[in-house]
């Protein structure tokens, strides 16, 4: 098993690889404007997980800022191209909310970090919802394609959702998502 430090270099160098790759799609086909938002949004999610690394209250707010903006700008990008209408005015207004949430919420109760983790987690899924929605909504898109996203979406969702319980059963930081410690979290909130 890969250990943390490496787990977030392979992130971060997948992160950029795809944001070179919607990069350079969008200069071959211009025409896709949805490409550029998902270009930038994998240079914002770059960012966001390369400030992980360090830690600090002002830190943490602006790494949370910038994966906010970064699942913003992609998720946008993907509606685009699906067919919507972008809304960037949106990803910006919920990432300037996430940094003042994120500066208020550390200043009230630094060690809350399940609360955290439910707003973040809020925040996402109304972003991957709004894809979702448009993708079922536009039948004009590859059938085998379109129902490979809403899968995909679906399940993002509910590991999303899993993710935000887990934090509230186990609300240790350092607190690692396995079957295992899962199992163990459940027993101990139900007795």
């Amino acid at each position: 098993m890969l250990d943390i430090a490496t787990s977030m270099v392979f992130v971060e160098v997948l992160t950029a690889v795809n944001c070179i790759a919607a990069f350079v799609l969008w200069r071959a086909y211009r025409d896709l404007h949805g490409l550029i938002a998902i270009s930038t949004g994998c240079l914002a999610l770059t960012a966001g997980f390369a400030l992980m690394l360090f830690r600090g209250p002002h830190v943490v707010t602006a790494s949370n800022a910038a994966l906010v903006l970064a699942i913003g700008l992609v998720t946008d990008g993907m509606v685009v191209l699906a067919g919507g209408t972008s809304r960037r005015g949106l990803v910006l207004g919920l990432t300037a909310f996430t940094a003042a949430l994120w500066e208020l919420m550390l200043w009230m109760a630094p060690g809350d970090v399940p609360s955290r983790v439910v707003a973040a987690t809020l925040i996402y899924i109304g972003f991957y919802a709004r894809l979702l929605v448009e993708v079922i909504r536009n039948r004009s898109q590859v059938n085998s394609a379109r129902i490979c996203l809403i899968v995909t979406l679906v399940l993002h969702i509910t590991v999303l959702v899993a993710r935000m319980v887990a934090a509230q059963l186990e609300p240790d930081p350092s607190f690692v998502f396995s079957p295992a410690c899962c199992r163990g979290s459940i027993w101990k909130a139900r007795w």
